[in-house]
């Protein structure tokens, strides 16, 4: 059995079992970057979770979802157990001059998630298919 053998099997598994796979993968791999100093890396979760889908926009799909989704526990975690919420509003207090709108930057927390979630997912999916491509020519 050859290379070009093995990784043909091993795209054929994760075609079977990615439209669940890709999720997981991203979701706790986000998850575990952004309860570190390191929650830049959650774009290498959704890359990730890119890997599994041959389609760009499944894969962003994925990224964003996985991402936005660990991002929204963890300032669900933070509010709840160490009054979060209290500094977004100041955050807003001191940036609007209003104090009440600490929802607004948490949902700007979400967006940039989400944003960081869909450019590596599409990323991620977009470097499988020039590999699938790439293995298709020199196959032939």
């Amino acid at each position: 059995m050859n290379v070009k053998e093995t990784f043909s099997q091993i795209l054929s598994f994760l075609d079977k079992r990615a439209s669940y796979m890709g999720f997981v993968f991203c979701f706790i791999f986000a998850l575990i970057f952004v309860f570190t100093p390191l929650w830049q890396l959650s774009i290498l979760a959704s890359f990730i979770g890119g890997l599994f889908y041959n389609k760009m926009s499944k894969g962003a799909l994925i990224g964003l979802a996985g991402v936005a989704s660990a991002w929204i526990i963890y300032i669900v975690i933070e509010i709840l157990s160490t009054q979060a919420y209290v500094l977004f509003d100041q955050v807003g207090g001191i940036i609007l001059g209003l104090t009440g709108y600490g929802w607004v930057f948490i949902l700007v927390l979400i967006l940039i998630g989400a944003i960081l979630g869909t450019l590596g997912g599409s990323f991620g999916s977009g470097v499988r298919m020039l590999i699938e491509t790439k293995q298709e020519k020199t196959s032939e």
